[in-house]
């Protein structure tokens, strides 16, 4: 199913995928994950969580920023949604980019009249959980992250880091 989608998604702009939660019924070769999508396609992949009320109203988006190129490429990917925004949160998770980073990242997101702020929160009890935790806190109508960037075989490889 991951590949099917891959390719297709290349010669398209965007990939929307609702948020599947597995089940026993839901045999792994159907089930879609989107960050394998995103590394095979190339594309960038748009998750929508179950439960999304689409005729909320917020203006309030959040860049999870680590400096990285999985983080610039997704920023790339979504300049024209965070335009649309009225704030976007760049938010650090832990000890993350350089300072001189931080500076250039708002300055090229104020050339694309994007209003933002810097935010840092410790990475506790982990990146996923404590960035998880400030959405559920904060609500913000998009959350944009960078994709997790390595293959397969360097996973097991070399353990992922």
């Amino acid at each position: 199913m991951d590949s099917i989608i891959s390719e297709t998604a290349r010669a398209f702009d965007l990939v929307v995928i609702g948020q599947d939660l597995p089940t026993e019924e839901v045999n792994e070769h159907i089930f879609v994950h989107p960050d394998r999508i995103a590394l095979v396609s190339g594309r960038p992949v748009l998750i929508v969580p179950q439960g999304h009320d689409a005729k909320a109203t917020h203006s309030h988006a959040v860049l999870a920023w680590d400096g990285g190129r999985a983080a610039a490429r997704a920023l790339s990917d979504a300049l024209g949604l965070l335009e649309d925004q009225g704030h976007v949160t760049v938010l650090s998770v832990g000890n993350t980019d350089a300072p001189h980073a931080s500076k250039d990242l708002m300055d090229h997101l104020d050339r694309h009249g994007i209003s933002a702020i810097r935010e840092k929160i410790p990475a506790t009890p982990g990146p996923a959980r404590a960035l998880l935790a400030y959405c559920r806190e904060k609500d913000p109508c998009l959350l944009v992250m960078g994709a997790y960037e390595h293959s397969k075989f360097r996973e097991d490889l070399g353990g992922g880091e």
